[in-house]
């Protein structure tokens, strides 16, 4: 699925009127509501606190006007996030009002633009199933190993050193046989390989987010 990496925040003025767009990745509508309150307190007073979110999996799109003339502001902002393809998101808009009305069309094209503006902050990766994985094998593979994982651009998060070497390794699931392959036959089978958690994760470029992963 089309996500958000990060929280994305953006501002823009409209005819004086001050429009600040909050956007962030959601598991589920309960974080979606908790995102919103927590924007309306920290903007109380905005005249206008506008949200949409969309968690298709649970096939569940809703927005709010708040008291905007209809289909001029939450509506703008859902269809932002269908338009592009995201996925587990909440956006909120929020509105300094500046004294001069913008009329329907400004209003539509002024919480469209605070909505992409905060999407593009965010920046929109794929969400990816993945695995962390340890990996534990003896001292006289390690070369080898680090020479293979790197050059296949496997992700090792951290190293241990004891009796023998463990290696904690983030890899996506559909490339999970790839590297099990790899493991096997560079130490000739002479490894142990176990599932410490599995879940989806964002990737940014060809590095996956650790800290953004959501287990399963």
């Amino acid at each position: 699925m089309k996500s958000l990496a990060y929280e994305g925040i953006a501002e823009h003025t409209m005819k004086k009127s001050r429009f600040i767009g909050y956007a962030i990745h959601i598991k589920n509508e309960e974080e979606a509501l908790a995102y919103i309150d927590k924007i309306k307190k920290l903007h109380p007073q905005a005249r206008h606190h506008v949200s949409a979110y969309r968690i298709s999996q649970e096939i569940l799109e809703r927005y709010d006007d708040d008291n905007e003339p209809k289909s001029t502001a939450g509506l703008p902002i859902l269809t932002s996030i269908q338009q592009g393809g995201v996925d587990c998101v909440c956006i909120v808009v929020v509105r300094y009002f500046g004294g001069i009305l913008l009329g329907k069309g400004g209003l539509v094209k002024a919480y469209t633009l605070a909505a992409q503006l905060a999407l593009d902050q965010g920046k929109l990766v794929d969400w990816e199933s993945v695995d962390l994985l340890e990996v534990e094998f003896d001292y006289s593979q390690q070369g080898t190993l680090d020479f293979q994982l790197d050059q296949a651009k496997f992700q090792v998060e951290e190293r241990t050193y004891l009796e023998k070497v463990t290696y904690k390794v983030l890899v996506e699931e559909k490339r999970r046989p790839a590297l099990e392959d790899l493991l096997q036959n560079f130490t000739s089978g002479q490894v142990d390989i176990r599932t410490i958690s599995q879940g989806v994760a964002p990737i940014l470029g060809e590095k996956i987010l650790l800290d953004k992963m959501e287990e399963r």
